[in-house]
């Protein structure tokens, strides 16, 4: 009925290393690696009806695909992610241009790319608090997630529908 999905991203030496050999550490790349952790409770509607517990978030999509061998290119590795984006929205019942806020746990260039495809206006709505914790290769998305649901409530958007990928 419930269930806790988290992530904790340390910043060890090893990871350091491992970052400046793979040329992770330039000053092209949006942020530098980063540290913190992230829990969220996920429940049925029921079991939060049980214990009286308010409503914060709804999940309404959900997909994911690990068709890599399709994906011997970039674009065939693109063609893949919007597939997969596009089949989330369907799932849901939303439109892209519904989406208020969009948390993407991917690299800049690809995430322009994507929105160009799907909904450029994209770009304009993306949640991400990298800027402050540094990129968490393992707890981004969730952080990314809290803050936009926090900001959604704060600015009372109209539809407060929250778009995360992971690439």
């Amino acid at each position: 009925a419930a269930i806790l999905s988290g992530a904790v991203d340390e910043l060890s030496e090893r990871i350091l290393v491992d970052h400046q050999q793979a040329g992770l550490l330039s000053a092209a790349r949006a942020a530098p690696p980063g540290e913190g952790a992230a829990i969220w409770m996920l429940e049925t509607a029921t079991h939060a009806r049980d214990r009286a517990a308010p409503r914060l978030a709804e999940l309404c999509g959900i997909a994911c695909s690990t068709e890599t061998s399709r994906a011997s290119r970039a674009d065939d590795s693109l063609d893949v992610l919007e597939e997969t984006i596009r089949e989330a929205l369907q799932e849901a019942g939303v439109a892209a241009e519904e989406v208020t806020d969009v948390c993407a746990d991917a690299p800049p260039d690809r995430l322009k790319e994507i929105a160009a495809r799907i909904c450029p206006a994209w770009l304009g709505r993306r949640v991400s608090v990298s800027w402050l914790t540094g990129h968490m290769e393992g707890a981004q998305i969730l952080a990314d997630l809290s803050a936009a649901r926090i900001s959604s409530t704060a600015t009372g958007a109209s539809s407060g529908i929250i778009l995360g990928v992971v690439s």
